[in-house]
């Protein structure tokens, strides 16, 4: 059975290859040093390898560990994307918010003015009966729901 790899020990390997000492690979990550050279050590264990030469200052990489480093290049990238993207999308920076209304009018002008203040997030509205529209947010098909009082 093959072994899943512990992205928290990854994550420490990338610093340690990117980084000029194991002290600022430490900081990068916001970790103690020795906190750092565990998870190194624990990643080289569960595996039977060695990634990082020691002693070697600045660190230098075992040919394996370059390899490792080139293979999971694109999966740090792809979590940086992903962290933004989340990190964007909690604070209203970017994302979507899908309204539902009964009638249009009674939205406009607080989605005219949301979308001045957030640029970044898409819009859309779509437009029903009360029954449609409160149908839309039980069903989350809709962030938003406005509807007349009867």
């Amino acid at each position: 059975m093959k072994k899943p790899i512990n992205l928290n020990r990854l994550r420490s390997f990338v610093a340690i290859a990117r980084a000029t000492s194991f002290a600022q690979a430490a900081a990068s990550l916001g970790i103690s040093q020795p906190t750092l050279s565990l998870q190194l050590s624990q990643f080289e264990e569960a595996y039977g390898v060695r990634l990082v030469e020691r002693p070697a200052r600045p660190p230098r990489l075992t040919r394996l560990g370059e390899d490792l480093l080139h293979a999971v290049e694109p999966l740090v990238e792809v979590e940086a994307r992903a962290l933004v993207l989340l990190e964007g999308a909690s604070g209203l920076e970017r994302g979507y918010l899908r309204l539902a209304a009964d009638a249009p009018q009674h939205v406009l002008a607080a989605m005219s003015r949301f979308a001045a203040e957030h640029p970044a997030v898409e819009l859309s509205l779509s437009t029903g009966n009360s029954a449609d529209v409160i149908e839309r947010l039980l069903h989350h098909r809709a962030d938003v729901a406005a509807v007349a009082a009867a």
